[in-house]
């Protein structure tokens, strides 16, 4: 795979035709309202990194929201929700009640109940 210089400031991925569709249908898929999810694992120097950016590029008009794993958050309940919800706090009012008081739990909002797990990742 090799990265060439792109004409709107980011990168064109060449030689990742089947990467480049896959991507395109999930972000497709969001535009219209579907979930989903891709996961980008291989080897160092694969690529993985430049994949990720042709994503971020691609939905350069939509809400980009980045997170990365790391071993010593492991022990903590809700770390990885933590990262990925905390910058849209503003829009919790617009989730229903019962996954607005799961995601307050998990963040540490409220009481410290233990939320429902299924709650937490259900989507309206």
């Amino acid at each position: 795979m090799v990265t060439v210089g792109g004409t709107s400031g980011g990168s064109l991925l060449v030689g990742r035709a089947t990467e480049r569709a896959i991507v395109d249908a999930i972000l497709a898929d969001a535009q219209r309202g579907q979930g989903g999810s891709l996961v980008v694992t291989g080897q160092p120097g694969i690529g993985k990194s430049a994949l990720v950016q042709y994503a971020i590029d691609v939905a350069s008009e939509s809400r980009v929201v980045r997170m990365a794993g790391v071993e010593s958050e492991m022990a903590f309940g809700y770390a990885g929700v933590h990262q990925v919800v905390l910058p849209m706090l503003d829009n919790f009012g617009e989730l229903p009640t019962p996954q607005r008081a799961a995601l307050d739990a998990a963040l540490g909002q409220v009481s410290p109940d233990a939320p429902d797990p299924f709650l937490v990742g259900l989507r309206s």
